[in-house]
């Protein structure tokens, strides 16, 4: 699985998270859009294939199994990122 860049900023503020004034946790807001883009991609595609945080994986597995596709994870980086391929 190929580097990733250790951070990632969005291409939109997400005005729901606690630091841009709303009311929800911004590490958990930002877990549930990434694991509800990795499940619409796979309604739709063969697979998946990007960034995720460790702390995803067990949801994204669950994601994949509901698919009937497979979870692959490489090494995570210092900062908790993980490569992931699901096919």
């Amino acid at each position: 699985m190929s580097e990733q860049p250790d951070d990632f900023e969005l291409l939109m503020p997400f005005v729901a998270c606690q630091s841009q004034g709303g009311p929800y946790d911004d590490e958990a807001f930002t877990a549930g859009w990434r694991c509800a883009e990795v499940y619409l991609a796979l309604q739709v595609a063969s697979g998946w294939h990007g960034p995720a945080k460790v702390t995803e994986l067990p949801q994204l597995d669950l994601i994949a199994m509901r698919w009937q596709r497979t979870l692959t994870a490489g090494e995570p980086t210092t900062d908790g990122w993980v490569e992931v391929l699901i096919s």
